[in-house]
């Protein structure tokens, strides 16, 4: 298979852009079928062998099939809408607001169809429309799409089987990291499990009352807000367990962090945040490479001293069910649901003598690196396809 870029062949212009000379552009209508399912959701599902679609990532079994054959599917409206997507090739059946597109003419191979379909229709049905979101979509708004083609059905498979293995590569990494943190949730489960040896003690007292072990973020408002400056971690950044880092990182300035006398954190806090959702989920704050790093009131300093409490098994519990639904119980407000953190503070856990609490950390942080990693992989080889789909799928690069 040889890849040869732009510089060895012509390209042309057309309305989407520099293609190669010898490329199609068809409108949907003009190489496939489109029609809809005829049930809702109210019919009732049996389980069974056939996969029934519907407006979402999830998929039903039924007994019965209505379609056999060659089909890429999406969703008409509701959640997702114009952006889930589900190429198949055998028997189904399918929601009476999912489009089903099929029929391919013989010069178009389906799975390459699917992903110039995936990748382009939320771009280029938004130019169909002067709303800012799409809230349905309408058949016409598909069959009028236009699609780019290689001129042979061998270069439309091996682009399509290109993307295909990275996929696959993709979904092997998803089953291991749902197996990797499945295993971890049975493990914590075991672990966490309080017995009668374990001492029941309350956050502030964990933080021997005192405030500086205990406290609330800074009051920022938008005016306080730049591009640079003192890095501000927000409630956004505070995943279940583990720092979440944003593209869209946000700053104060140096002078509000003088005037307001912000709170400097520290690599290794421990940030509870008081917003749901959920409330009381929490990190460690790991090197983010700031020389200056604050956070915002809804967020909770929490800095219990090691020889009290180990803040890496602190870390684990506060990602339990248990706390989480604790938390929720007391939380008020009707629009923003969020928690004290007077009460934050009220509630009692469970922990072992530090070197137990150690011990359980160790194992559990060991699983959660082990998860990590596999995550980032995952993240690199979806970096990976999004670049090939922008080579192959508009001919700057050419797989012949």
């Amino acid at each position: 298979m040889e890849v040869m870029d732009k510089t060895k062949t012509g390209y042309k212009k057309t309305e989407l852009g520099l293609i190669p000379e010898d490329w199609f552009i068809y409108k949907i209508n003009q190489i496939a079928q489109i029609k809809t399912g005829d049930k809702d959701t109210q019919d009732k599902l049996d389980t069974g062998i056939y996969p029934f679609y519907v407006r979402s990532d999830n998929i039903e079994r039924i007994n019965s099939h209505s379609f056999d054959g060659e089909a890429v599917l999406t969703s008409g409206d509701g959640v997702g809408v114009g952006k889930i997507f589900h190429y198949i090739n055998g028997k189904f059946d399918f929601h009476q607001r999912v489009y089903c597109l099929h029929g391919f003419k013989k010069n178009i191979y389906g799975y390459y169809f699917y992903f110039q379909f995936a990748s382009n229709f939320y771009e280029r049905v938004m130019s169909m429309t002067a709303k800012s979101s799409v809230d349905s979509v309408r058949r016409e708004m598909i069959s009028e799409m236009k699609i780019l083609f290689p001129p042979t059905l061998a270069e439309q498979k091996a682009i399509a089987t290109a993307l295909s293995d990275v996929d696959a590569l993709i979904e092997k990494l998803d089953a291991l990291i749902t197996k990797k943190q499945a295993i971890k949730e049975g493990a914590m489960q075991k672990l966490l499990k309080p017995n009668p040896s374990w001492k029941k003690i309350s956050i502030l007292q964990i933080a021997e009352g005192k405030k500086e072990l205990f406290d609330d973020g800074d009051w920022i408002e938008a005016e306080h807000i730049t591009t640079k400056g003192v890095r501000l971690i927000q409630t956004g950044n505070i995943g279940k367990g583990s720092f979440v880092e944003k593209d869209n990182r946000k700053y104060v300035y140096e002078d509000s962090f003088e005037k307001l006398k912000c709170k400097t954190l520290k690599e290794g806090d421990l940030l509870i945040c008081r917003l749901a959702e959920p409330a009381g989920r929490a990190c460690l704050l790991p090197d983010i490479g700031e020389k200056k790093v604050i956070t915002s009131v809804d967020v909770t300093i929490f800095r219990p001293r090691e020889e009290i409490a180990n803040r890496h098994f602190l870390n684990q519990i506060f990602s339990t069910r248990e706390w989480l639904k604790k938390v929720s119980e007391m939380c008020g407000g009707t629009t923003h649901k969020r928690i004290s953190r007077g009460a934050l503070g009220r509630i009692k856990i469970q922990i072992p003598e530090i070197d137990e609490q150690k011990a359980i950390a160790k194992i559990l942080s060991d699983m959660d690196l082990e998860i990590e990693k596999l995550q980032a992989k995952k993240a690199k080889y979806e970096k990976i396809k999004e670049g090939m789909m922008q080579e192959l799928l508009t001919g700057k690069t050419r797989l012949v």
